[in-house]
């Protein structure tokens, strides 16, 4: 009888032990899917953000001739933020993106300067170096993102385009645009380094305007 009762005893204490053991491992079950629903907050309520910043485009629009001479036809495209920084560069014609920055001074100074190309690594002078532009109608797009693909933070930011025409003469054509960028056409400012004519005809009839995206 003794043994009996002792069976029963330890029989109810294991049961017992095995319903404790049975709610705790229960316990994280039911809270993992509350984890994972806050996780899944988050990152849905990040999301609008990211589009909100990236959902433009500008465009910048041109004629271009190519010229008959040396020293000329070279062409590039970036975007700075207010403080002067480079946080995207459109592209550079080959000749200069590939080095001939070095060998040639004269060829796109003020993209040479801003850019800084002879920092590049070999795969950013590919992603970078464009051929010369056909004649006729072109376009350059910024997407609204840095270099590094990211959507770039409300501010004021300055798209430029330059062309060395020839030898030390240079045209300059830049606009601001300030994001978050409202649909429109951007006022443009143009300069010539220099009064020479020759070649003035290579980048003509410039517009800068804002497209929304989405």
């Amino acid at each position: 009888m003794i043994a009996q009762k002792k069976l029963i005893v330890g029989s109810a204490i294991a049961l017992l032990l095995l319903a404790g053991c049975g709610a705790q491992s229960a316990a994280p079950a039911s809270s993992a899917p509350g984890a994972s629903s806050a996780s899944s907050s988050a990152a849905a309520s990040s999301a609008p953000e990211a589009a909100v910043k990236g959902n433009f485009a500008v465009t910048i629009a041109f004629d271009y001739k190519r010229a008959d001479t040396a020293a000329s036809n070279q062409m590039a495209a970036w975007v700075e933020d207010k403080d002067g920084n480079v946080v995207r560069d459109l592209g550079a014609t080959r000749f200069t993106a590939t080095g001939g920055f070095a060998r040639r001074k004269e060829s796109l100074p003020l993209w040479v300067s801003k850019v800084h190309p002879e920092k590049f690594k070999s795969d950013e002078v590919d992603a970078i170096a464009q051929a010369t532009p056909s004649a006729g109608h072109q376009t350059i797009t910024w997407d609204g993102t840095d270099d590094k693909g990211a959507p770039v933070p409300d501010g004021t930011y300055t798209i430029w385009l330059e062309g060395t025409l020839y030898w030390t003469s240079d045209y300059r054509a830049h606009a601001t645009v300030t994001v978050p960028a409202a649909e429109g056409t951007l006022d443009v400012a143009e300069e010539y380094t220099e009064e020479a004519s020759e070649n003035r005809d290579m980048i003509t009839n410039v517009k800068m305007s804002v497209q929304k995206k989405g």
